[in-house]
């Protein structure tokens, strides 16, 4: 009896296990995109004027000469050194890269330089769950 009741609890332990697990997963699926997009981005550019977190940025076409920077502010010339998200020069991205960021937005998404030739897509939410 004892056997059997031992067995039950790690079945049932397992069990929840997996269904922890399986919730994890759903979750971070969701959230490696985000709910919002922006296709070809190929210029300095506001994404998002707003509050969000910014998931992930794939990049289409890496560009020949410059670097990719991405801005936590609401204006292209609002960008700065002070609100800088990411930089990456040209060099270092290649085609279908994907750079997963997971960050909080305090004022919103804006690309404020772009590899001469470079595009990329951006992926963000208004909310993190």
């Amino acid at each position: 009896m004892a056997k059997m009741k031992f067995w039950l609890m790690m079945i049932a332990l397992a069990l929840s296990s997996l269904a922890i697990g399986q919730q994890r997963m759903a979750t971070f699926d969701r959230s490696v995109g985000g709910n919002q997009s922006a296709l070809n981005v190929t210029a300095a550019a506001v994404i998002n004027p707003q509050p969000c977190v910014l998931y992930s940025v794939i990049v289409v076409n890496p560009g020949t000469d410059g670097t990719l920077t991405l801005n936590d502010t609401t204006t292209v010339g609002g960008a700065s050194s002070s609100n800088t998200l990411v930089t990456v020069p040209s060099g270092s991205l290649t085609a279908g890269q994907q750079i997963v960021l997971q960050i909080p937005i305090a004022s919103g998404i804006v690309v404020s330089s772009m590899p001469t030739g470079g595009a990329i897509n951006i992926g963000y939410s208004f909310s993190a769950g």
